[in-house]
């Protein structure tokens, strides 16, 4: 049984119309996805948890560097922003197709769709982030005031997949073969961040494909920030942020030009 939305009439001018259905949508995401499992919420700690553990593992066989940084801490806080990035990038398309009767029934606008696929990640990210914080404590690694940085590399990170959401949608009302596509494009696109390595690794004939991945200068710096207590290279992030531009530049005119019909389409 679905859950009950707000009705037409709460829905009175769109600011207020895109909060309240946001947080509606964002409402019946968070209590219909664990309903039928037997772990439900432990599932938010467990999936970045499984992911540290198997890195550990593979760093033990490659003898993968972490410098100084406690192994579990360092895969554990670059897999949390991967796991809140793919979800948000995962979840747009759901987010349209999932409620296209709402579209027929509401004027509403088509950004209260972005914004609900954003809830579920962001609040997972929260706990693993409070996770993160947990571990520092433990391996007895200092907080630094850098951590109330935070909430800016990981709005860049929001910002980042919801530009890509957008065009995934766009694309999507013409072909689909781009969502048979997405699951192995973004296992390659976590291949190419350095997440279960460092950055100074990756061969000197292979920086450009680096340079071209904005979750590079994400995560990097969001690892510096909260885990290393230290600034990122501006460089790096203002590339982040350039090509986080871009994507928003393409997608966001292919994305409102094709919106109007995806309640026709999908």
């Amino acid at each position: 049984m679905e859950e009950a939305l707000p009705d037409q009439g709460r829905l009175q001018g769109w600011p207020v119309r895109t909060i309240v259905l946001a947080q509606a949508l964002i409402a019946r995401e968070i209590k219909g996805q664990y309903r039928r499992s037997w772990l439900g919420p432990v599932w938010t700690l467990l999936s970045p948890i499984i992911y540290t553990a198997v890195f550990v593992f593979f760093r033990s066989l490659f003898n993968i560097p972490t410098g100084e940084t406690p192994p579990v801490l360092f895969f554990f806080s670059a897999i949390s922003v991967w796991i809140m990035v793919a979800g948000i990038v995962n979840g747009v398309y759901p987010a349209f197709s999932g409620n296209i009767s709402i579209m027929k029934k509401m004027a509403v606008p088509r950004s209260v769709f972005l914004i609900a696929a954003t809830g579920t990640p962001l609040i997972n990210f929260s706990v693993s982030m409070a996770a993160t914080i947990g571990l520092l404590a433990y391996y007895k690694v200092a907080i630094s005031w850098t951590v109330l940085l935070a909430p800016a590399i990981v709005l860049l990170a929001v910002l980042l997949a919801i530009g890509l959401g957008m065009l995934i949608v766009a694309i999507s009302l013409y072909r689909t073969d781009v969502l048979h596509a997405l699951p192995a494009m973004l296992q390659i696109w976590m291949l190419l961040t350095p997440i279960f390595y460092p950055l100074d690794i990756v061969p000197q004939n292979a920086q450009w494909i680096i340079a071209m991945n904005p979750l590079v200068g994400i995560v990097e710096g969001y690892r510096m920030i909260v885990v290393l207590g230290v600034l990122p290279p501006g460089g790096m992030m203002m590339q982040s942020l350039a090509i986080t531009c871009v994507v928003w530049a393409i997608a966001f005119p292919f994305f409102r030009r094709n919106s109007r019909y995806v309640a026709d389409v999908l």
